[in-house]
């Protein structure tokens, strides 16, 4: 076998031989969090390259150490968590906009998320829309074949009322659903809420900002993508997201920012300043450079700055 298992003693040994020191604490972490989550998550900016080059492989950097590597890890984690308190407040954002303005459009329907009319009407899109209405029947528990169970608030609806308003199905769905959502709708009904959060931006920021459907449907994609990596404890400092890949995490930041208030905007820029203090205090072995490098990061106080769209 390439790779081999090893034991936890095994993988210590390995780490010093390659210039990582541990300590008494080392075993004991790996067996909570994994030696790939860590070592081969967060080693890039640990590498001696040259010294990589010359013995055919990893080969760290003179004083690195496993707690150092560690905390780097740590960082990443917590700033994941910060990361998620924000994504949650632009994922609301885009389900109660959406919703207000199908509510609004189609208020005699009592379940216009159902209605294969209020959705674009290009052939090539149908079955992503016929797949949505199912998953939207699915979740309702209308799919006799199914067994799904539904949630007890959308139960109480059925029952009561034989129908669910959006306003309150919308809780079930997910940031993936309510997205698809947004992007299935008409060219019309995608610009009027795109419209909505240019005004709420300008409201907001007291500067004017036009958000259209493309620019509002790109800006998701990207934060969809960073909020899946955090939910699910991928790395994200290092993260590039959309299909080439080529989408920093700093370039998600500036999406997210044009979706928060200023109060909320402030909040996170402190939360993620904090976290590169400390990671630049307890890590003082990787050039702090580079790791504002790997996020995208030219220069922390004007990634918060809030520019006009083109």
């Amino acid at each position: 076998m390439d790779k081999p298992f090893k034991t936890i003693d095994e993988l210590i040994c390995l780490m010093n031989a390659r210039g990582i020191s541990t300590s008494i604490n080392t075993k004991g972490i790996i067996e909570r969090e994994g030696y790939y989550q860590i070592i081969n998550g967060y080693k890039p900016l640990f590498i001696d390259i040259k010294a990589t080059e010359l013995a055919g492989e990893d080969r760290f950097v003179s004083g690195t150490t496993f707690d150092q590597i560690y905390s780097l890890f740590e960082f990443d984690r917590d700033l994941r968590m910060v990361l998620l308190k924000y994504l949650t407040v632009a994922e609301s954002l885009l389900k109660s906009i959406t919703v207000y303005k199908i509510s609004e459009r189609y208020k005699d329907d009592d379940e216009p998320y159902l209605n294969r009319d209020i959705y674009c009407q290009e052939l090539k899109k149908d079955r992503l829309v016929c797949n949505l209405i199912q998953d939207f029947k699915r979740k309702l528990g209308r799919l006799e074949t199914d067994g799904y169970q539904n949630k007890g608030y959308l139960k109480h609806y059925l029952t009561k009322h034989s129908s669910v308003p959006f306003w309150v199905f919308v809780n079930c769905l997910s940031f993936g659903d309510i997205f698809k959502c947004y992007t299935l709708q008409k060219e019309s009904m995608r610009s009027n809420i795109a419209k909505a959060f240019s005004l709420m931006f300008q409201s907001n920021w007291c500067v004017s900002q036009r958000i259209n459907e493309k620019d509002l449907r790109i800006m998701y994609d990207h934060l969809k993508e960073l909020r899946n990596a955090c939910a699910h404890d991928e790395r994200v400092y290092f993260l590039k997201v959309s299909p080439a890949k080529d989408i920093s995490l700093a370039h998600c930041l500036k999406d997210l920012t044009k979706l928060l208030n200023k109060e909320q905007v402030g909040q996170l820029k402190n939360q993620i300043s904090g976290l590169l203090s400390k990671v630049k205090q307890d890590v003082p072995i990787i050039d702090y450079q580079k790791l504002l490098d790997a996020m995208g990061i030219d220069s922390f106080e004007t990634l918060f700055v809030q520019q006009t769209l083109r």
